[in-house]
């Protein structure tokens, strides 16, 4: 599955530089454009990398909430 979304985000970008080329956009401009936008796609990557690909929670990370019946301490009645 991850090579199939990774398949649709190259040919995303790459239609994008097409179109952009199309209407005579400066190839300078594009690499300003790449440049800025690497930044933020980076953090995004390193942060998936940091959580080990793990999107919603359940992962190494996620909040561990003691069982209530296993309690050492005798319930007050």
């Amino acid at each position: 599955m991850r090579s199939n979304h990774f398949t649709h985000c190259l040919v995303a970008i790459a239609a994008t530089v097409a179109l952009l080329v199309l209407f005579g956009v400066n190839a300078a401009t594009l690499v300003y454009l790449a440049a800025v936008l690497v930044c933020p796609l980076m953090m995004v990557l390193m942060m998936r990398g940091m959580m080990g690909g793990e999107s919603h929670g359940g992962g190494k990370h996620a909040d561990h909430q003691p069982d209530p019946s296993a309690t050492d301490s005798p319930e007050r009645t």
